[in-house]
């Protein structure tokens, strides 16, 4: 099954495209990415 990303939330966490008008949001596991809004989760 193939989806497209509708966007990214943070360095782990983004949404896909599921049908016409809802999406999934979909966290990777064991990624520990810094959330954004914080210090470490400003791009450089």
């Amino acid at each position: 099954m193939q989806r497209k990303v509708k966007r990214i939330i943070d360095g782990d966490t983004f949404e896909v495209y599921r049908r016409i008008g809802s999406s999934n949001r979909v966290r990777l596991a064991g990624v520990n990415a810094p959330e954004r809004g914080t210090r470490q989760g400003e791009e450089q």
